[in-house]
């Protein structure tokens, strides 16, 4: 039950930023244009239902859960594009990742493999061809990248919040700082 009221809300807050998007921000009815059009929280909410999903169809192979798989994973994606999140591409490829093994042996796994088995060439070819280029196909490779090598306001702002968590947890690392108290 958990699951299906997590994929709804994913497919839901997909729907909203896909009709942002298509109605605000592509007929140019927003200027400047926002750097993104969802929050972090809207990534992880993609990323565990196409998870989600993805189980199910994979534990679970009916035509049902193949359809639902077959529109919501293109959904939640196109989602994830659109609110131009580096974590979003990181976060699914860690899932994904993870997904991959901690699959029981099973027939579900060998579909698995089949299916990695096509598509890692051309996800090389894909590599080989766009890193370093900036075209919007080429945006996820992109987020690979830069999320340890370019030095934007982004990684900035990380890097100082991460630091100041760290200067936080210098003043108490077994009890914190007490209730109250603002980060240091």
């Amino acid at each position: 039950g958990l699951g299906r009221v997590i994929v709804a809300a994913g497919v839901g807050h997909a729907v909203i930023c896909l009709l942002f998007h298509f109605l605000y921000i592509r007929p140019g009815l927003i200027v400047p244009q926002p750097e993104y059009e969802g929050t972090h929280d809207d990534t992880v909410l993609w990323t565990v239902g196409i998870a989600l999903v993805l189980v199910q169809a994979l534990q679970s192979p009916t035509t049902r859960n193949r359809l639902v798989a077959a529109f919501v994973v293109p959904l939640l994606l196109a989602a994830i594009q659109f609110n131009r999140r580096r974590l979003a591409w990181v976060s699914l490829a860690g899932c994904l990742i993870v997904l991959y093994f901690l699959q029981p042996p099973s027939a579900a796994g060998r579909r698995i493999n089949r299916v990695v088995a096509v598509i890692a060439p051309v996800l090389l070819i894909y590599a080989a061809v766009g890193w370093g280029r900036t075209e919007g196909v080429f945006r996820p490779l992109r987020a690979f990248q830069t999320v340890s090598t370019d030095e934007d306001a982004s990684t900035k702002a990380r890097n100082v919040e991460n630091l100041g968590l760290i200067a936080t947890a210098n003043r108490g690392w077994v009890l914190g700082t007490g209730w109250g108290h603002g980060y240091v």
